[in-house]
């Protein structure tokens, strides 16, 4: 029933708002920024699914550790790491932007009117097309040997042309930079 409410746009006392873009209060680019980090989509995530319930920056941390460690509880060292990150860079973040609401003094998170259409956008962010770890992994490979064989000159009787050894050598720095970019975030 609460995400039903909060997603429809209806509050506690029943009425229904229109919810603002996103886009058009914080620009595409920090729009990005924002949804770009996949902490900060299973923390907004977390926050909707469970808006009856309040929570607490540990308790979110708890939550989203056991999520990406497989493991409940989480082991210590990610639960602190998650706690440290959510605390000092997700959970400020969001605040500053008016995605979630934070109470300092509580430490509890809590959805706000612009929450939902964050919430929302998670979908789209999620369907975005990368390349799988597995491809980009093979194109790292891949282009790192063709590199060395024309580093070390040591084309095997013409099976590779220069310009072949070359775009490999491209695709080995487009998948860099992608794998860069990604885990960046």
């Amino acid at each position: 029933m609460g995400v039903d409410r909060i997603l429809s746009g209806q509050h506690a006392g029943g009425h229904k708002k229109q919810l603002p873009d996103p886009a058009e209060e914080v620009g595409q680019s920090e729009l990005h920024r924002i949804l770009s980090n996949e902490r900060r989509r299973r923390l907004i995530r977390e926050i909707v699914e469970n808006e009856d319930e309040e929570l607490t920056v540990s308790e979110l941390s708890e939550r989203l550790a056991a999520q990406e460690s497989g493991t409940e509880p989480a082991p210590r060292k990610v639960r602190h790491s998650v706690y440290v990150t959510l605390r000092q860079n997700h959970v400020p973040k969001l605040d500053d932007h008016d995605v979630v609401d934070f109470d300092g003094e509580s430490k509890c998170i809590e959805p706000n009117e612009r929450t939902p259409v964050f919430y929302r956008l998670i979908d789209e962010t999620d369907r975005t097309e990368w390349p799988s770890e597995r491809h980009v992994l093979l194109a790292l490979l891949l282009g790192t040997a063709l590199g060395l064989v024309g580093i070390l000159d040591a084309l095997p009787l013409g099976l590779f042309t220069e310009p072949q050894v070359a775009g490999a050598f491209a695709l080995w720095q487009l998948g860099l930079i992608i794998v860069l970019k990604r885990y960046s975030t």
